[in-house]
C-alpha cells in the first residue's frame, strides 16, 4: 500500500501549467454571477499572483472582494 506523506499545492504554474484549468474554471463559473468572461489575452495578462488577485484582475472586479471570494469558492 502506498502512503502519501507530502502534498504539494502548485497554484502558480511552477510544477504544473494550471493556466488552462484557471481559464476554463472561470469561464464556467462567472456567468452565474452575471459577469462576462474576458478574452483569452486578458486571462493570460492577468494570470499571476494569488488566485484571488488573478480572478479580480482578470474580471476587472478588484473593488468587490466579496464577489471575488464567491467566484473563487465556486
Amino acid at each position: 500500500m502506498i502512503q502519501n506523506k507530502t502534498v504539494i499545492w502548485d497554484l502558480d504554474g511552477t510544477i504544473l501549467d494550471s493556466f488552462g484549468i484557471f481559464e476554463d474554471g472561470i469561464r464556467t463559473v462567472v456567468p452565474t454571477y452575471g459577469v462576462v468572461a474576458p478574452s483569452h489575452e486578458t486571462f493570460m495578462t492577468n494570470f499571476h499572483g494569488s488566485l484571488e488577485d488573478s480572478v479580480a484582475n482578470t474580471l476587472g472586479i478588484t473593488h468587490d472582494r466579496l464577489l471575488v471570494d464567491q467566484i473563487v469558492a465556486d
